[in-house]
Formats: structure tokens, sequence, C-alpha cells
């Protein structure tokens, strides 16, 4: 990780940012589920948050701190055909993750600042998901650091948010009225081959 006083800070419409994720999200008939992530460890025990975090040297702009994140704490398993087993493993599929869901984020979405901690969230739509719980396994390789990431419906975040359970950026009624609310709700053609699982 890249000491706070080196690690770079990017500018998007004069707004510092020093952290980003993506929240990823799919349809399955007719629902909203959103793939959440939560880490055994200091304050943040106990609270499921988007898939993210701090800026690195190397990191180009924030959405590439989003994904580059987001591969790590997957241990890119969206582009896995099999669960990863080793940090080794993880960072031989690093860049093919990356440039997948680079390919997955659309332009025309807009991404949402929490200027509180200088966070920029990406929403991105997974088609397809394949993934299950069980593929991502329950130790982030890159770190370390034990974790679970789980799909949660809708429904099922307002419970979190009303349990204290959901982390502070996403409470943030923008962010519930720009993301959770907003998200289109009708059913494509093209579902998930496989529910969302969490068991």
């Amino acid at each position: 990780m890249s000491n706070d006083d080196t690690r770079p800070t990017f500018y998007i419409n004069q707004q510092p940012v020093r952290a980003a994720g993506l929240l990823i999200w799919c349809r399955y008939q007719g629902e909203i589920y959103v793939l959440l992530t939560r880490y055994n460890y200091k304050e943040y025990q106990n609270l499921w948050a988007d898939l993210g975090g701090k800026t690195e040297i190397g990191d180009t702009d924030p959405l590439h701190t989003a994904i580059r994140e987001c591969s790590e704490e997957t241990n890119c398993c969206l582009v896995s055909n099999k669960t990863p087993e080793s940090k080794h493993h993880v960072r031989s599929l690093m860049h093919r993750s990356n440039k997948f869901l680079k390919k997955q984020y659309h332009t025309k979405t807009t991404p949402i600042y929490v200027p509180q901690s200088k966070y920029m969230i990406y929403p991105i739509e997974l088609p397809n998901s394949k993934r299950t719980i069980e593929n991502f396994g329950e130790i982030e390789y890159h770190t370390g650091y034990e974790r679970e990431i789980k799909w949660w419906s809708l429904t099922e975040i307002k419970t979190l948010q009303e349990s204290n359970h959901l982390h502070f950026r996403l409470r943030d009624p923008r962010i519930n009225q720009s993301i959770l609310k907003s998200l289109p709700s009708k059913t494509p053609s093209k579902i998930p081959k496989e529910t969302p699982k969490n068991l």
C-alpha cells in the first residue's frame, strides 16, 4: 500500500479524490442485486460497503483506482473460471480483470462523489453474472485480510441501513437516490445464467 503522503490525489470538477470504488449490480427476474463486501478488521467491522479503496502510486485516475481495488478485493474472480487459490494466481489475472471491468463501465453512468471521504463511486452493471459467494473465497489474497462478499437486494440494503450495518458513504441520501433507487427495474432480455447466491 502507498503512503498517504505519496499516493496521488485526483481532481474531478475541482473536487479532490483520494479513494474510489465500484458499486457492482446485476438484474435478475426484475430485481436489482448489489455486490457488497465486509471486512473483519478495524473500524469497518460489521459494515457492508462497495468494492474500493485508496488511491495508490501507479493509478492514472479515480476509475483506475476503483477497478484495481475491485479486482484485488474479489481476487479477480469476476473473470476467472475457477476460484483463485493464491496471491500469485490473483496477480496473474489482474490485467484481464481490470480490462473486463473497464469494458463494463459506461461513460454515460454518472459517478457519485462523497465529499466527507473524498471518495468517488462508480456504478457498474455486471451482466450474466455467474460468480457465487464460494468463488470469491473468504480471504483477500492481496492483503491477507478476511472478508465477506455477498449479493444484496435493494430491500435488504434498506434493512442494512436501518440497522447501521451499511458503510456511511452508502447511507448518504444522494447515494440512495442517485444509485440504489434509480437503478433500472425492468428485467432485460438477458438475465444472469445463475441466480445470485450467498449460500
